[in-house]
């Protein structure tokens, strides 16, 4: 297409012209997040909102010039919106990147949101001249354990920044983005006598990016994420004290209310000595709540289970209302039995049906099958006998 919708809507990436193939040359690839590209791009922001004419207005978009940049997809130092657009073009596209005003997605990562201006629709044309350096930083399956080590700690101190500024949104995409970076584990065994060293150099890293998630998740309930991304960061580092209190928050909303107080009950015991007075006073809302749900769901069972098994049922009973003792008499005074309407099965039918199932799978199992196999070998061994039976 054309024209393409991206940052959820709020941004559109409309195509002026393609990159020229012929039948000798190859497609160019989509760029892709850490190529570092060459771009030519005419800021046409102060005509995003001109009401002029088409002709007027065409006239006066080609007296701006093009001004060359030159950046690294994905570095945060252009507007996410660019960014996003980028990775739909190829190198020989020219495209019109449009904006709306107010929008989080004209903002760059790399600086502070209140020096960033974005009241206005913000417009650019966009030519990609060329890619001085294909390396990608999107394939986890192509780093080294060195290269993962560095981007997992670039997301996690630039999500750090993003949620300091109250982007949470951004802060989240860097801190998955690093997370599934560390979704790949070295082998351990005596092959690889350096897997174990590689993989707690990984958790070092990578239970702080999963226990942010875990909080960034509480934020927004949800609930087994959470849980989720906190069983992860334990499992790098089981004396997260901080995990474990998320998950305990996470698990008392999912109603696993034992699973919750064990995760405060180990809190306490690995908390040290100098912080145990702090966490104490931490747990002290969530063990009130987990004893007011408890007693809520104590309640609840009496009102619906054993506290109504003697009552009378709403359901259809074989008893009329009359010939149901009331309450505090031994028996009812009048009334009789409900006359229940009765079926009666053919049974002749019935026994038939269950005759031609059983024939049906005999036909395929047991005696039947093994006649098949005889007569078989028989026709093979001798036709004409087994013809002159057959009669």
């Amino acid at each position: 297409r054309d024209v393409i919708d991206i940052c959820a809507g709020q941004a559109r990436l409309k195509f002026l012209s393609r990159a020229a193939t012929t039948t000798t040359q190859k497609t160019p690839q989509l760029l892709r997040e850490g190529n570092s590209v060459v771009l030519e791009v005419k800021d046409l922001c102060a005509y995003a909102d001109d009401e002029c004419s088409a002709d007027e207005e065409n006239d006066e978009k080609s007296k701006v010039p093009w001004v060359e940049h030159k950046f690294a997809i994905g570095d945060g130092t252009r507007p996410e919106a660019l960014d996003e657009a980028l990775l739909k073009m190829r190198v020989g596209d020219i495209a019109e990147v449009k904006i709306n005003a107010s929008s989080e997605y004209q903002l760059c990562d790399a600086l502070l949101p209140e020096t960033q201006t974005m009241n206005f629709t913000a417009l650019f044309v966009v030519k990609v001249i060329e890619v001085t350096d294909d390396s990608v930083t999107d394939d986890k399956f192509t780093m080294s354990h060195r290269e993962r080590l560095e981007y997992g700690k670039k997301m996690l101190d630039r999500g750090r920044m993003l949620y300091l500024t109250k982007r949470i949104r951004r802060a989240k995409v860097m801190w998955d983005k690093g997370a599934d970076v560390f979704s790949l584990r070295e082998p351990q065994g005596e092959f690889d006598k350096d897997g174990e060293r590689k993989n707690k150099e990984s958790f070092k890293i990578a239970h702080k990016i999963y226990n942010n998630l875990a909080m960034l998740h509480l934020k927004m309930e949800n609930y087994t994420e959470a849980e989720a991304f906190a069983s992860d960061s334990l499992d790098c580092k089981k004396d997260n004290i901080k995990a474990l209190m998320r998950r305990a928050k996470a698990r008392l909303n999912l109603n696993k209310w034992d699973e919750a107080e064990r995760d405060m009950d180990t809190a306490l015991q690995r908390e040290e000595e100098s912080n145990l007075e702090k966490l104490k006073r931490e747990l002290v809302p969530l063990r009130e709540k987990l004893q007011l749900l408890r007693k809520q769901q104590d309640l609840k069972d009496k009102k619906d289970g054993f506290g109504n098994i003697f009552k009378k049922s709403e359901k259809n009973t074989y008893y009329e209302d009359d010939d149901v003792a009331k309450e505090n008499e031994a028996f009812p005074c009048k009334g009789q039995s409900k006359q229940l309407t009765t079926t009666q099965l053919d049974w002749d039918e019935e026994f038939k049906r269950i005759d031609m199932e059983e024939a049906e799978a005999l036909r395929w199992k047991g005696m039947k099958e093994r006649e098949h196999k005889y007569n078989l070998l028989r026709y093979a061994h001798d036709p004409e006998i087994y013809m002159n039976n057959d009669k």
